[in-house]
């Protein structure tokens, strides 16, 4: 049948068969654009496309950027505490103290200044994007003392400008053009989750009282608590959710109760608490069993 339909636009004319793969390459190269995305380089390997990045201690004055790709490895080493993003081509990069925004071709060997990000004495960190934005968390004076205060921004990478997303709040993570939204945590009482479209608008709370979130290609998996405060709560119930990140919808994965600190990760087979503030318990669903895990 595909055969056929191919043979019957073949035989229309020349400038119709230029046209139909002008507005096919036209919509490979929208889908391809909306579909951009940074992921931030950790203290060990994360993954984007066929590249990986990760940023390494070398000493109190300088870190050190790690890019892999094709079998080769690039390394940019930047004196002062720093965060990256990187699409799998691109590195944007800056120091958490300093404003300046810079932009990293690893393969290519180019290296430039690009524009400045909010920052302050308390500095700031990239922590993904989407397409032409970036997001970062921007510490203010009072997240001394409370993690409330460290605020989510995006500076756009066409117009050169910072604005704010939401107050006490960090980027999880992404999927298209949507990004998961999650509060900031100043103690062990549960958390807001929220997806919002990459223009900086909320399209909904996906849930207000959410214990820990892992965003996996197109769902955020979070554990989900009905207990106000978990230290007064012990033990308390846990569900284990998942959320489309394209349709907002949510499903339960399964529920248990449990007496741990919090949740590390979650998965869609299995979630990672911390029973206390150096070891970890493994939560499997299919077997509904607590067993000792070493991060």
């Amino acid at each position: 049948m595909m055969k056929d339909v191919l043979k019957r636009v073949l035989r229309c004319s020349l400038l119709c068969g230029i046209m139909v793969l002008g507005i096919l390459a036209f919509r490979t190269e929208a889908v391809q654009a909306a579909t951009t995305k940074y992921v931030a380089a950790d203290y060990d390997y994360t993954t984007v496309g066929s590249a990986k990045i990760k940023i390494k201690y070398i000493s109190s004055s300088k870190y050190r950027i790690y890019f892999k790709k094709g079998g080769e490895t690039y390394s940019k080493t930047v004196s002062g505490q720093v965060s990256a993003v990187t699409n799998g081509t691109t590195v944007y990069y800056k120091k958490v103290y300093s404003s300046a925004l810079y932009k990293w071709n690893p393969v290519k060997g180019t290296n430039s200044k690009v524009g400045s990000v909010k920052t302050g004495d308390y500095g700031s960190s990239l922590s993904g994007g989407v397409n032409k934005m970036l997001y970062f968390s921007y510490s203010t004076p009072e997240s001394e003392y409370t993690a409330a205060a460290v605020d989510l921004y995006r500076y756009s990478l066409s117009t050169k400008k910072s604005s704010k997303v939401k107050s006490g709040a960090y980027f999880e993570g992404s999927y298209g053009s949507r990004i998961v939204v999650e509060n900031s945590r100043g103690d062990v009482s549960p958390v807001a989750l929220y997806l919002y479209n990459n223009s900086g608008k909320k399209i909904k709370t996906i849930t207000s009282k959410e214990f820990g979130a892992t965003v996996s290609g197109k769902y955020v998996y979070y554990a989900k608590v009905t207990a106000t405060n978990i230290y007064s709560s012990s033990p308390y119930t846990v569900k284990f959710m998942k959320c489309n990140i394209s349709t907002g919808n949510v499903k339960t994965i399964c529920s248990t109760k449990v007496s741990v600190l919090s949740v590390y990760k979650v998965t869609s087979k299995y979630a990672i608490f911390w029973k206390d503030g150096s070891s970890c318990y493994k939560y499997t669903y299919s077997t509904g069993k607590l067993t000792e895990y070493t991060i």
